[in-house]
């Protein structure tokens, strides 16, 4: 997932500031992806025995928007904290970025939520247009790139698009073909 600091290189702001925030916004990511990893065996298991798996995704979703929406909360109020933390003083600069960057990678972590529940109760069918989302994503980057905020909103919006095609009915049972 570094599409997104490639595409940065062109702004003014120093990359060094964006990929410091890139550095900060995947932290909150990988404290979070543990859960989509406990769901898939979970899911799966739950499903091979025939059982409803709907618990396990809900359960799963309240502790993803609990621990992402903390984090949130901290990219928040302390980002030049945060920042100066994690990678020095002369880091603070790109404070402003944090909130929309952790937003960015919320979203992603539903997302993959999402993705692993389906893939262990067998519901394929949300890879193909996931691909096109990646591959819009990546030409928006073309196109959008002035600022680091553009670039940011591009993972934001690409990554909302992907969380409604995840969704994308969901509570719908499907149809066994004989």
């Amino acid at each position: 997932r570094d599409r997104d600091v490639t595409g940065v290189q062109t702004c003014a702001l120093p990359i060094w500031l964006y990929a410091a925030t890139s550095l900060a916004g995947r932290m909150l990511f990988y404290l979070v992806s543990f859960v989509p990893a406990v769901l898939l065996p979970r899911a799966a298991h739950l499903h091979a025995k025939g059982d409803s798996a709907r618990g396990a995704l809900v359960q799963s979703l309240v502790v993803v928007a609990c621990m992402a929406g903390a984090g949130l909360l901290l990219y928040g109020r302390f980002p030049a904290a945060i920042l100066s933390v994690l990678v020095g003083r002369a880091f603070a600069e790109a404070a402003p970025l944090m909130l929309p960057y952790g937003i960015a990678m919320a979203l992603l972590v539903l997302t993959n939520t999402l993705v692993s529940y389906r893939i262990a109760t067998h519901r394929f069918e949300f890879v193909i247009p996931l691909a096109a989302v990646a591959c819009l994503e990546i030409a928006a980057f073309f196109v959008f790139h002035a600022s680091p905020l553009q670039v940011i909103v591009v993972l934001i919006a690409s990554n909302v698009l992907a969380l409604l095609l995840a969704s994308y009915r969901l509570g719908v049972p499907r149809v066994k073909v004989l």
